[in-house]
């Protein structure tokens, strides 16, 4: 195994001269608060998710016997809600059944802060595969959060929604000339941004009001839930199916412990669950989420901080690291650990351990704030760090993998994809990440 040593600054590991590995600090790591005053902002936290607090769950009846559908769907989270709902707005008549192998909204769709962005994947990657469409990409996305705007307010789901855009900002003097030079949003050099959110680590930063607004995803599944049922949608939670084939004519039966569907079309909305089909397997790989919320913030703690303009809060390179505030005043922060192991070294501390002393580092005024809520699970993400579709048994099922963490509003756009795809009508771009 080969030594690790620590030297100031910031990127990834690298080996020197003698074959070890200099693994430079991190700015957190510059900033480490007080492991005590750590260990109490997490002595009462409760494992719950903060998302699903007051929100009154409506049950829906597991699957039985067999039964037949125009469209079967199989994941009731975001992705699936949204895809029901378009296709009874697509087709009234349709028959759409909606299977969920455990309580609908309670997956990858509530291990998130809530960020709805218009960006379907990491753009340096994106640009890298997609030279030609990445604009178009782009553009898809950007109409898609209006669309999801515009759709949440026609459903009449109570999402909390805020329009407030997202806040990109810079450690060091590396990050601060690239986040210069991008084009868009509103600049704050050092003492502008300290001025917006007050932090001692932000040297920079960038705020576009165009690509992200935020909500309450558990709000909007439970809202999606609802409008799906009133338009026709039949649901059935506790029903994990175990098969998918094609039946004599064409049929495809998806198959539970208890029951069945046979419908012409499948739209599997799994993501991070084990996919269904063997070739999405090689595909994907899962990443861990971790969030944690605080206590109320008083009048006095939240003006310590600013943050008056309640913008969604990114580091700028990897977006790994998320704050916001909640419709309560509470801040959530967020981080997403990949599974990984580098010289037989695993870097990744105990992850809330982590989370809590980097948000210490980033707002020390807060020291003696508790977190009331932590939860984890996994989401799903892709080798090409973009969402994907594709197409089998014959072009009768759909699926739809890889959202990285920006299924928020991505899952409206790839749902929609999915059944145009299923459809046979042409998709927004002729190859990538969207249309698969």
């Amino acid at each position: 195994m080969s030594r690790l040593t620590a030297t100031v600054g910031g990127g990834p590991p690298k080996p020197c001269e003698s074959g070890d590995v200099v693994r430079r600090q991190t700015v957190f790591e510059r900033h480490m608060p007080d492991a005590r005053a750590v260990a109490h902002s997490l002595s009462d936290t409760d494992h719950r998710v903060f998302w699903l607090d007051g929100i009154e769950a409506v049950a829906y009846e597991p699957l039985q016997g067999g039964t037949r559908g125009d469209l079967t769907i199989v994941g009731a989270g975001h992705t699936g809600l949204w895809a029901a709902v378009q296709a009874k707005r697509r087709d009234p008549s349709a028959r759409v059944v909606l299977l969920e192998s455990g309580l609908v909204g309670s997956g990858a769709s509530v291990r998130n802060g809530g960020f709805a962005e218009s960006s379907l994947g990491d753009h340096g990657d994106g640009r890298r595969r997609w030279p030609h469409e990445f604009e178009a990409l782009e553009r898809v996305g950007l109409e898609n959060l209006c669309g999801l705007e515009r759709d949440i307010c026609d459903l009449g789901i109570d999402a909390e929604i805020e329009p407030t855009g997202i806040l990109s900002v810079a450690y060091d003097a590396d990050q601060v000339r690239r986040l210069k030079q991008a084009e868009h949003g509103f600049w704050y050099d050092a003492d502008s941004i300290r001025s917006e959110i007050a932090s001692p680590i932000f040297r920079a930063g960038r705020w576009r009001t165009d690509v992200c607004v935020l909500v309450n995803p558990g709000k909007l599944s439970t809202g999606l839930a609802r409008a799906a049922t009133e338009l026709g949608v039949v649901i059935h939670e506790q029903s994990a199916v175990t098969g998918v084939d094609t039946q004599a004519g064409g049929a495809v039966r998806v198959r539970t412990a208890s029951g069945h569907v046979d419908s012409q079309q499948v739209a599997l909305c799994t993501n991070a669950f084990r996919p269904l089909l063997h070739r999405a397997r090689y595909l994907r790989a899962s990443a861990n989420e971790y969030l944690m919320t605080t206590e109320p913030l008083t009048d006095e703690q939240l003006a310590s901080v600013g943050w008056r303009n309640r913008q969604g809060l990114v580091d700028m390179d990897t977006h790994v690291h998320r704050a916001r505030l909640t419709a309560d005043n509470r801040i959530l922060c967020a981080a997403m650990h990949l599974p990984q192991r580098r010289f037989g070294y695993s870097f990744a501390p105990e992850p809330f351990t982590s989370l809590a002393s980097s948000f210490m580092a980033t707002f020390p005024q807060l020291e003696g704030v508790r977190f009331s809520h932590r939860w984890a699970g996994a989401i799903d993400t892709l080798n090409q760090s973009f969402a994907f579709n594709g197409l089998a048994h014959s072009r009768s099922v759909a699926h739809a993998d890889g959202f990285a963490g920006r299924g928020v509003a991505g899952s409206r756009l790839v749902a929609g994809i999915m059944l145009k795809h299923l459809y046979g009508q042409t998709t927004p771009t002729r190859r990538g990440s969207v249309a698969g």
